[in-house]
């Protein structure tokens, strides 16, 4: 385990991953324990390169995503049976509205961006972390850019006096289109459970036949409103698709 992001100081000449280390010490100073990275989730990066315009990190991370666990196999089914999707979604919702209120948009929500794990517990926990600060956007208004350029002030605070400078932030965050699509960030995510808690369950058969597709709106400044992010899950052929991976995830940050 690692107990600060690993990324740190390692890739000086990948910017968009010194832009990802950044946000996520940022995280860590503002105590927000279930973005993964931050808690030691990372248990290395394999690798990490760039072609034409893009780069590349390959992470292996504790547990598993939620795509992996409504896809994986017959062996799995007591744990996939035993997923409560509304504490999921709760979890969730209350990780993303913590981030959002220290001014940043993950903007990239989808079943392989949240981590989910029983702890070596024999029930699984409803606890969820966000994987993958990729493509995160922050917000620019005077109150989070203080809070945000300061962060490192928070770091050794009690977190009484973390949560009421997070407060003062959000209260005082005059962009109106932020806080807009932060409340599409998390309708997506509600969605998106939703849509995974159907698929997990096989109670519709013509449903499960057929692909489900979640796209997810994505407003991230300097990309074209047509680039979202997308995934499909094919209930009859998709089982075991993760198998082959065993929690390593490619995170494409463009």
């Amino acid at each position: 385990n690692v107990n600060k992001p690993p990324y740190e100081g390692r890739f000086s000449e990948t910017p968009k991953c010194d832009e990802e280390a950044q946000l996520l010490r940022i995280c860590k100073d503002l105590g927000l324990d279930d973005i993964k990275s931050c808690g030691g989730g990372v248990a290395t990066v394999l690798d990490a390169y760039s072609d034409v315009d893009s780069f590349y990190m390959v992470c292996q991370h504790e547990g598993e995503d939620l795509q992996q666990i409504v896809a994986s196999g017959d062996d799995a089914d007591e744990c996939r049976q035993s997923l409560n999707w509304s504490r999921i979604a709760q979890s969730l919702s209350s990780t993303l509205t913590a981030l959002h209120h220290c001014g940043i948009l993950h903007n990239d929500i989808r079943p392989e961006n949240i981590a989910y794990s029983h702890d070596g517990d024999s029930s699984w926990h409803s606890t969820v972390k966000l994987i993958d600060l990729g493509l995160a956007s922050t917000c620019h208004c005077p109150a989070h850019s203080e809070l945000l350029h300061h962060s490192s002030r928070y770091a050794d605070a009690g977190e009484g006096a973390r949560r009421e400078a997070i407060r003062r932030a959000w209260d005082s965050c005059t962009d109106a289109d932020f806080k807009a699509r932060c409340e599409t960030e998390l309708s997506d995510a509600a969605d998106m459970v939703e849509n995974l808690a159907e698929i997990n369950s096989g109670e519709d058969p013509v449903e499960c036949s057929t692909t489900s597709v979640y796209t997810p709106t994505v407003n991230t400044p300097g990309c074209a409103p047509s680039r979202q992010q997308s995934f499909s899950t094919d209930c009859t052929t998709n089982r075991g698709v993760n198998e082959s991976t065993d929690s390593v995830q490619l995170k494409k940050l463009v």
